[in-house]
């Protein structure tokens, strides 16, 4: 995991802990959402999810 990734995990339950459900909602988005764009980088063509594993992205 880099360093980012934990990062934004622990922002993430920061934010549930002051119960910023919002908040930590759009960073959950964000976070899921830049994680497919790594693998999509990362993973050879074909290997990541079909365009409709999470409607409305990608």
């Amino acid at each position: 995991m880099s360093r980012g990734c934990s990062t934004e995990h622990r922002q993430i339950l920061d934010l549930c802990r002051k119960r910023d459900a919002e908040r930590a909602a759009k960073l959950v988005d964000e976070h899921i959402v830049g994680a497919c764009e790594s693998l999509k980088t990362h993973l050879p063509k074909g290997a990541a999810c079909p365009p409709d594993a999470v409607p409305g992205r990608i």
